[in-house]
């Protein structure tokens, strides 16, 4: 492990490139569109990808290298818990909702209800909402304790 960089109390290391990583993203999915299933489909299996980045990243704490390294992670991982939660899953449980109560919708299993698998998924949908809205306040609680972090 290399040598930490110290910070009198109160100096926080920058992220290199604060929006380089969000205008990447923003590029390739502009926020207001164009909108489909299919660029909503490759964008969550982006976000996966993400993810599956940072988990091997991470895997050696020599990846990040110091303390006020390691608090810019928990920011962007709490602003994604928090979107999925508050906005979202919520979103997606209304669309399932509203699948539900469409007469035309079919089940490709015999003799199931199409209605019912709709119904239930918003229910999970629901309770991924507020299962992510608690990830994201863990994750605020952690990023406002490293925050405060500085190698002497």
């Amino acid at each position: 492990m290399s040598e930490p960089m110290t910070r009198p109390l109160g100096q926080y290391e920058p992220h290199p490139e604060p929006t380089a990583g969000r205008d990447v993203i923003r590029r390739q999915w502009p926020a207001d569109g164009p909108h489909s299933a299919a660029s909503v489909a490759r964008a969550a299996d982006a976000l996966a990808e993400l993810v599956r980045y940072c988990n091997h990243a991470t895997r050696s704490p020599d990846t990040l290298g110091s303390a006020p390294a390691l608090c810019t992670t928990p920011g962007g991982l709490h602003d994604a818990a928090d979107g999925i939660g508050q906005q979202l899953a919520r979103q997606l449980a209304h669309t399932a909702e509203e699948y539900a109560a469409d007469a035309d919708l079919r089940h490709d299993q015999r003799g199931e209800s199409a209605q019912a698998a709709a119904a239930e998924a918003a229910v999970a949908l629901r309770a991924a909402a507020v299962d992510a809205a608690s990830l994201a306040g863990s994750i605020d609680r952690a990023h406002q304790h490293l925050a405060h972090l500085y190698h002497q």
